[in-house]
């Protein structure tokens, strides 16, 4: 997937799966273009009470103190988008199980 924007926050890059473990991981690549590079991963994980899913993003910003000191910034500009992805994933999840009824399957 390739994404183009004029917006200053969102800019350009791309993203590939990289790593699927069906039913419980989804891992890939994100290039932010001129500002570097990610990995994102969905763990999901049974539990009593449904699915446990944890979003996670990690970044090499190497030694540069510019790009250290902006990452100390990551978790408080991207922590209400990732939190807000995650509300609307449960929503969507949620309503399609109460859609589909008891008999459920999963493909893989």
């Amino acid at each position: 997937m390739t994404w183009s924007s004029d917006h200053p926050r969102l800019g350009s890059g791309s993203q590939e799966i990289t790593k699927s473990v069906p039913p419980s991981q989804v891992t890939s690549t994100i290039d932010f273009g001129g500002s570097g590079a990610a990995e994102a991963s969905f763990n999901l994980e049974a539990t009593p009470g449904g699915t446990l899913l944890s979003w996670r993003i990690e970044s090499d910003l190497g030694t540069n103190i510019v790009a250290r000191y902006f990452g100390l910034g990551f978790n408080r500009m991207l922590g209400p988008l990732c939190e807000q992805g995650l509300a609307d994933l449960k929503s969507l999840a949620e309503s399609h199980v109460e859609d589909s009824g008891p008999n459920l399957e999963i493909e893989h």
